[in-house]
């Protein structure tokens, strides 16, 4: 969750098969804090964290590849 002008949003993490959870917490931090940096609304940022989070832990590893899939469902980041 997160609190800006008064507003609380919460989003909840996917459902997905964890392989690894090293990395998640900073690629949720890093897609936040780069939503918010494009002028995202904060709503919007958290949806981006947890996509980026829900993604990371379904691989190995602290840095994976990202698929063309998670690519294009984060474009506007990337």
């Amino acid at each position: 969750s997160v609190r800006f002008g008064g507003k609380t949003s919460i989003i909840l993490p996917g459902t997905v098969p964890v392989v690894d959870t090293v990395g998640a917490g900073d690629s949720f931090s890093a897609a936040f804090l780069a939503s918010l940096s494009r002028g995202y609304p904060p709503e919007q940022a958290l949806v981006f964290a947890s996509t980026l989070a829900d993604y990371v832990v379904t691989q190995s590893g602290a840095i994976p590849e990202y698929s063309p899939d998670i690519r294009s469902r984060l474009s506007p980041l990337l």
